[in-house]
């Protein structure tokens, strides 16, 4: 999934390594829009977003906190952002896969329930 992600947001703003630790505007930006995807879409803390990028939870959470504003007046910015959201599917296919995970969990705990109950 991480790697996947990244490959998408680096094909999608022209960056050749979201990981690297330049502070560059353009890697800069493909980073916030990574920590975007993995706290909205896949539901990461921010300090797993952060682990992932060998950055502090902090560093995740001040990248994040002007993502609206940078979103809504930097057309660049907001086309590289819908480039990647359209690549990975708006997130409609985690929604789903969280959906089946649920339903299997919920039969299995009603197997559990009916086997402990001896019904």
């Amino acid at each position: 999934m991480f790697k996947n992600i990244c490959a998408v947001v680096e094909n999608a703003t022209g960056v050749d390594d979201v990981m690297s630790k330049t502070r560059r505007r353009e890697v800069v930006d493909a980073r916030r829009i990574s920590f975007r995807i993995l706290r909205n879409v896949y539901g990461l803390s921010f300090q797993r977003i952060g682990d992932l990028f060998d950055k502090n939870h902090a560093s995740v959470l001040h990248s994040l906190k002007d993502f609206d504003f940078i979103l809504n007046h930097d057309d660049i910015f907001q086309n590289n952002y819908n480039k990647c959201m359209s690549a990975l599917g708006d997130g409609e296919s985690r929604k789903a896969q969280i959906i089946h995970e649920m339903q299997q969990l919920q039969e299995e705990f009603l197997t559990l329930t009916y086997n402990e109950n001896g019904i």
